[in-house]
């Protein structure tokens, strides 16, 4: 979602809504802010909440998020306000959402540690740099396709979610 925003949003607030590049440089930094305060509300959430449901609540935020966008601008609200209000609760969910995926990612893992977090930094950049390029090449001249594009993400994210935790959870124990 981050790399759709990065792709899409400066062609239509500088381009479609006239921001100049540092008004356009605010409306990012809003949202950024959610990202980066809840990655801190996280570390403090996760030991409680475990890795897998405080991925679940970053997911639900984030998908909330999407569906206000999409509510945003269906409606017409597609300005400064409307787009941007609604993406900081994307970036809410995602500071949820990323160190904990890290996290699970390379746990199961402790001896190739490195190697495990390469991996999906890689995969974290390639399959986002390919929902930015697709989103790019959909773009329409408005609000639409940030929105569409942040919604289906966030629905592949919940369904691969659910599967790989319900996938992990009928996996048999191995014991030494």
């Amino acid at each position: 979602c981050i790399f759709v925003f990065n792709s899409v949003a400066p062609f239509y607030f500088i381009g479609v809504r006239h921001l100049t590049p540092q008004q356009f440089s605010f409306a990012y930094a809003i949202v950024t802010i959610g990202y980066g305060s809840s990655s801190y509300v996280a570390a403090k959430v996760t030991p409680r909440l475990g890795i897998d449901r405080t991925i679940l609540m970053g997911i639900c935020i984030s998908l909330a998020g999407a569906l206000a966008l999409c509510a945003a601008v269906a409606s017409g609200f597609d300005g400064i306000a409307g787009i941007c209000g609604t993406l900081v609760l994307v970036g809410l969910g995602a500071g949820f959402i990323f160190p904990n995926a890290q996290a699970g990612a390379i746990a199961p893992f402790p001896e190739k540690a490195g190697a495990a977090s390469a991996l999906i930094g890689f995969m974290q950049m390639a399959s986002a740099s390919a929902a930015g390029v697709i989103a790019i090449r959909a773009y329409d001249g408005t609000a639409n396709t940030l929105a569409v594009a942040v919604l289906l993400l966030n629905l592949a994210l919940l369904a691969s979610h659910l599967a790989l935790v319900r996938r992990r959870r009928a996996a048999p124990v191995k014991t030494p």
